[in-house]
């Protein structure tokens, strides 16, 4: 009488399906594009909306033009930003001091390991860093 289920002691095909489902994986893996996120395509659209001075309830207003984009707060006072709007794998980060809105700052995740940092821009000074290519950290 034989078991309803393969014996361990017996070869069952299943090493060549393993190769084949690894050969796979990594011809996926060898053409990179499986494993990259785009930027969330309104964050541009997003930030330009933001004016020096605007307070939290200002910046909800905007972020509620958006559907699927949250606001968050981070846990860490020590956080350089206090606001945080994400999609995705974007987030557009904001530093608000007592008179509001002064700065932001857009990033994304575009491959594993590996964000995309644009300069950032102050809103109360017009100024932004002279590098205008995304920094890479």
């Amino acid at each position: 009488m034989s078991a309803p289920y393969p014996s361990p002691n017996k070869a069952s095909g299943r090493p060549c399906s393993t190769l084949l489902l690894m050969l796979l994986m990594l011809l996926l893996l060898g053409t990179g594009r499986c494993l990259t996120t785009d930027r969330w395509r309104y964050a541009d659209s997003f930030a330009a909306q933001l004016r020096c001075g605007m307070n939290r309830e200002e910046i909800g207003r905007v972020v509620s033009n958006y559907p699927g984009l949250e606001l968050h707060v981070p846990d860490s006072d020590l956080a350089s930003w206090n606001l945080i709007a994400i999609k995705g794998d974007t987030h557009i980060a904001m530093k608000l001091e007592s008179a509001g809105l002064v700065r932001w700052q857009i990033s994304w995740v575009d491959t594993i390991m590996h964000t995309t940092y644009l300069p950032e821009v102050d809103l109360c000074t017009g100024s932004a860093p002279s590098s205008t290519s995304p920094a890479v950290r």
